[in-house]
């Protein structure tokens, strides 16, 4: 099982015992996130990756900003604001544009898919990659 969603298996333990830390979301919420993480790897009949956690934890928390862009209710916002900073403390830090970018150009590729899969298999899902492909259009025109 991936460390990170063994993490948040814990977390979620503690806030059904009644932890009281208030920064923590609810536990219906962690109680769906490792459901979902879970599912990933039931469905290909193995265990979750880190990786896969990590990438599901991205797709929640775009879905948590875009509820907090539209929420009006300050109760409901301050959950949707627990959520979203829960989900960014699990998310690895990024790579920043000058390392992408430096990788990109060091590259011997002559079409977006090589450069894609390079980065990807490079640095996983601590690059952005829709930074990565505006980095390789840029250097491919």
């Amino acid at each position: 099982m991936s460390d990170t969603l063994k993490k948040i298996r814990k977390l979620w333990m503690e806030k059904r015992k009644g932890s009281t830390d208030v920064c923590l979301p609810t536990a219906p919420f962690l109680a769906m996130v490792v459901s979902e993480c879970e599912m990933i790897g039931k469905n290909k009949g193995r265990d979750v990756t880190d990786e896969e956690v990590i990438r599901h934890l991205k797709k929640i928390q775009k879905g948590v900003c875009e509820s907090i862009d539209v929420c009006e209710d300050s109760d409901r916002l301050w959950e949707l604001g627990k959520e979203n900073a829960f989900c960014g403390s699990l998310l690895p830090q990024s790579v920043p544009y000058e390392q992408l970018h430096e990788f990109v150009v060091g590259l011997d590729a002559n079409n977006i898919g090589q450069i894609m899969g390079a980065t990807k298999k490079e640095f996983g899902a601590k690059a952005d990659m829709k930074m990565a492909q505006e980095i390789a259009k840029e250097i491919l025109s």
